[in-house]
């Protein structure tokens, strides 16, 4: 799927609850940009316009990791260092949340971690609600990503570091 930076994205739909009361996650995708800055992957809490999960890329081609884990709490933004993402490669993204235990976050691309920090929020299980928006190719309510987008897996849990690998290669099996 390709998106043109300026309206393309892809609405997943409303009122699911896959998002609902879950102790962590796991998301693994595959992405080439065209442009630095922009949100290639979210999912909202019940009210639509905040991001419980946020994936994006930086001006200067950090990879930005925003979280909430109560649709009350305050956003947790990780930004990694610059440089890591460049124009026109492949990269396979993947990010694991730790909601209800150590509170941590760990952020890969091509499996290297490039990413560590932890959530300032007590440690817990995400809100018992239904998300409002699931997007790829933007954020909620924020800029989109000039990008193409191939395959990406979305876990409703914590996963070992043998299934992350094995989601990161499935992943990264298709060249954009």
């Amino acid at each position: 799927m390709a998106f043109d930076g300026v309206d393309d994205r892809l609405d997943q739909g409303a009122s699911y609850t896959y998002t609902a009361a879950i102790a962590g996650c796991v998301i693994s995708q595959r992405i080439k940009v065209a442009a630095l800055a922009g949100n290639f992957f979210g999912i909202s809490t019940n009210s639509g316009t905040n991001a419980r999960i946020q994936l994006g890329i930086g001006a200067s081609g950090q990879v930005i990791l925003s979280v909430r884990r109560a649709d009350t709490d305050g956003a947790n933004t990780f930004t990694s260092a610059n440089g890591i993402i460049a124009i026109n490669t492949n990269y396979t993204v993947t990010a694991r949340i730790d909601y209800a235990g150590t509170g941590g976050i760990e952020v890969w691309v091509n499996g290297v971690s490039i990413l560590t920090g932890t959530l300032i929020n007590p440690a817990g299980n995400t809100s018992n609600t239904n998300q409002a928006r699931h997007r790829l190719g933007t954020g909620q309510n924020s800029g989109p990503c000039n990008m193409t987008f191939g395959r990406y897996v979305f876990l409703p849990r914590l996963n070992a570091a043998g299934e992350i690998a094995s989601m990161e290669g499935y992943v990264a099996g298709v060249t954009l």
